[in-house]
């Protein structure tokens, strides 16, 4: 629905979540939705895992609300810089320093904006926010947190140390973007502001 539009998952343009939210209002969407997502519910509880789905959340919870479904909503943060060398990383070592230059300060304006958009677009809505930090150094507290927060439920004790299988799945060495400002090719201005610069 987003690509002929086109919005992309991240998305550099101010006017970009009033684009998505006209694409995200026609009927036939909604139809689309209202079928897919009436045949997911014999669940107590689902997870989508969608990083675009904050650009049409008022169809998800216009839709799941009909349905009798509540939506809460669970956002991943990173730094930027990390976000931006994970997306390009493989893709920018081959070109010229002007376009690593310009392709990563696109990809950090739109990184920005999107972040923004996913926290205006859930203030209504039971949510948690997990620092990516947080999850790969102690995942069972971040996710009992963002439990409480959300008010999503596990089938699992978080509260105990008791071995699981997600201890296997999550490891901090899938944090192989570590970046700080200083390693991407943004303009003087924007990697040397303090606010720019602030660490976790």
């Amino acid at each position: 629905m987003l690509n002929p539009v086109p919005v992309r998952t991240i998305d550099t343009r101010p006017t970009a979540g009033a684009i998505a939210a006209e694409a995200g209002s026609k009927p036939e969407v909604e139809a689309e939705l209202r079928s897919w997502l009436s045949d997911q519910l014999d669940a107590e509880q689902i997870l989508i895992k969608d990083p675009r789905a904050f650009w049409i959340l008022p169809v998800w919870t216009r839709v799941a609300a009909d349905l009798g479904a509540r939506v809460s909503t669970l956002t991943m943060l990173r730094h930027p810089t990390e976000v931006v060398r994970s997306r390009d990383s493989a893709y920018l070592t081959e070109q010229s320093p002007t376009f690593r230059r310009q392709r990563e300060t696109a990809n950090i304006a739109a990184r920005v904006n999107a972040a923004f958009e996913t926290e205006r677009s859930t203030r209504s809505l039971d949510r948690a926010f997990v620092r990516y930090a947080d999850l790969l150094a102690d995942w069972r507290t971040a996710l009992h947190l963002a439990g409480e927060q959300a008010g999503l439920t596990y089938n699992a004790d978080l509260t105990t140390r008791e071995p699981h299988d997600v201890d296997d799945f999550i490891d901090a060495k899938l944090n192989r973007s570590a970046i700080t400002w200083d390693d991407i090719a943004v303009p003087t201005h924007c990697a040397t502001s303090p606010s720019a610069r602030g660490k976790r």
